[in-house]
């Protein structure tokens, strides 16, 4: 079973279309440089923080671009709480309407469900075929499974989502979101042509936001 990381996932660019940053390498540049200064400044814990390529997809009805939003996972062996302190810095720096940070539970954090999937592939194909195939889910029932997605560099593409508790409140709207993610899940494998086994596990979560946020940028982040 794998170690439960603390993960972020943060947009680099301000706004939901365009922007300065067009790659995966200016990225990760963008947020290792924001992370470095973040640590030198005292303003949160220096913390063990790794940094990947990813992508995030969430309802395109909510602006998402085609194939996911360009955005960097950020990871660390850290608690949800230390990890929600960097966040906020990061998410402020970066100029960013929301970030949110899950990990192992704790008697801290609100706790709400999540899926994580280990697949390989390519991470853009990969997240096109979770838009795709998410959409279609939300046609039917009425739930977009938003997910991070995320290039390990070694082979792995790692996909994550969460129940982000502002949607989904109740037991029972946590309960229809994992169904819908298993739905989501059954179609993105059936295309890749190889099963994706899914741990879907309670999380420790914080979702941060920009005061005065007008809109979100999905269900489930």
């Amino acid at each position: 079973m794998d170690t439960e990381l603390t993960t972020m996932f943060t947009g680099v660019n301000t706004g939901y279309t365009g922007g300065k940053i067009a790659s995966f390498a200016e990225a990760v540049d963008l947020v290792n440089t924001a992370l470095t200064f973040i640590k030198r400044s005292g303003a949160a814990e220096p913390g063990d923080y790794h940094t990947y390529p990813a992508l995030v997809v969430y309802d395109p009805q909510l602006q998402c671009p085609t194939g996911g939003e360009l955005a960097v996972a950020v990871t660390s062996s850290g608690s949800v709480s230390d990890a929600a302190i960097m966040a906020e810095q990061l998410r402020s720096r970066l100029q960013q309407s929301s970030l949110s940070v899950s990990g192992a539970a704790g008697q801290e954090n609100v706790l709400t469900r999540g899926l994580k999937i280990r697949a390989q592939g390519d991470l853009a194909a990969i997240a096109s075929l979770w838009q795709e195939k998410a959409t279609d889910v939300k046609n039917e029932t009425g739930i977009y499974v938003s997910a991070g997605i995320y290039d390990t560099g070694d082979g792995n593409v790692i996909i994550q989502g969460e129940a982000n508790p502002r949607y989904f409140p109740s037991d029972d709207d946590k309960h229809a979101w994992e169904k819908a993610a298993a739905d989501v899940i059954g179609r993105v494998s059936s295309e890749l042509g190889y099963p994706l086994t899914a741990s879907f596990r309670s999380l420790g979560f914080h979702y941060l936001r920009a005061k005065n946020t007008a809109n979100s940028r999905g269900e489930s982040f």
